[in-house]
C-alpha cells in the first residue's frame, strides 16, 4: 500500500463528488466503481477489488470520459489514479437537487454498510440541505431594485 498524497503535494485543483465509473484493465475486464474526486491530473475512487500499485488501466466515466490512468496508491476499497496524460476536468454544471438527492442516498446505503457511516451520513445531509437550497433559489422571484431613490409618481 502507498501513501497518499497530501493536499498540498497536489498539483491539480480537484472537483469533489459522487459519479459512477469502471476501471478497464488491459485484458478488458471492467470494474465498476464509484470516483469520490477528479482533478486534471488522477482521481480518488471507491470499488470492491485489490488493486496492485502501478498497475496501468483506463478509467471509463460518463461525466468523464475514457482516461488511461496508472494506479498510484491504494487503501481498503479505494485507490487513487494518476492520469498518464493531461486533460481539462470538465466543468461543474448546475446542480440538479434530484442529483444531490440521488447522490444522498447513495451515501446513506454506503453508511448502512458500515463504511464510515457517520462521516458519510453527515454528507448525505450536507447534499440534501444544498438541494433544498437550490430549489428554493429557483422558486424565489429575483428582487427588483431601483436605481433612484426617489418614489414613483403617483398618477391622479
Amino acid at each position: 500500500m502507498s501513501d497518499r498524497p497530501s493536499s498540498d503535494q497536489r498539483r491539480h485543483a480537484r472537483q469533489s463528488g459522487l459519479w459512477s465509473a469502471q476501471l478497464e484493465t488491459t485484458s478488458g475486464r471492467r470494474l465498476d466503481c464509484i470516483l469520490f474526486d477528479v482533478s486534471a491530473g488522477g482521481a480518488k475512487l471507491r470499488l470492491n477489488e485489490p488493486l496492485a500499485v502501478g498497475e496501468v488501466m483506463t478509467l471509463v466515466s460518463e461525466r468523464f470520459g475514457t482516461r488511461g490512468a496508472r494506479i498510484a496508491w491504494t487503501g481498503p476499497r479505494q485507490a487513487g489514479l494518476t492520469f498518464l496524460s493531461e486533460a481539462r476536468v470538465a466543468p461543474a454544471a448546475s446542480v440538479d437537487p434530484d442529483f444531490l438527492r440521488s447522490r444522498a442516498e447513495l451515501l446513506r446505503q454506503l453508511a448502512e454498510a458500515g463504511e464510515s457511516g457517520i462521516r458519510l451520513a453527515h454528507l448525505a445531509d450536507a447534499f440534501e440541505r444544498k438541494a433544498r437550497t437550490i430549489e428554493k433559489r429557483q422558486h424565489t422571484p429575483p428582487l427588483s431594485i431601483r436605481k433612484d431613490r426617489r418614489p414613483a409618481p403617483v398618477d391622479q
